[in-house]
């Protein structure tokens, strides 16, 4: 959902700014594949490979900003990039903290019944 509000931010943007009717310029082409093209990328592998895809965001939004320095477009402002781009800290997080493995009493146990409330 957070990607998908990703992609439609920067659609408007391009829309907003005119970039869709006159193209990128070669510096906007790299920050755009910084992010969101590693973010969104990132957010899609980090489903089946999550310290994968999480890497790939922190890359893509490290990237974008220094890239966007290197230019000479300072720091972006707001915290928008970021916040976009929690999922990928999500994923880090969830591949620091794996799930721990069953043990012999879960496995032993079954499956559980559902409570009806009965």
């Amino acid at each position: 959902m957070l990607v998908g509000g990703g992609i439609v931010l920067r659609i408007g943007i391009a829309i907003a700014e005119g970039e869709l009717a006159g193209g990128l310029a070669p510096d906007e082409w790299l920050l755009a594949a910084c992010w969101p093209g590693l973010a969104v990328a990132g957010m899609a592998v980090g489903w089946w490979r999550p310290a994968l895809g999480g890497g790939l965001v922190a890359l893509g939004l490290a990237g974008f900003h220094l890239v966007s320095i290197a230019l000479g477009h300072g720091l972006p402002r707001g915290p928008w990039f970021v916040l976009l781009s929690l999922p990928g800290l999500l994923y880090l997080l969830e591949a620091a903290f794996p799930d721990p493995p069953p043990t012999r009493a879960d496995r032993d146990a079954g499956p559980r019944p559902a409570s009806g409330g009965e």
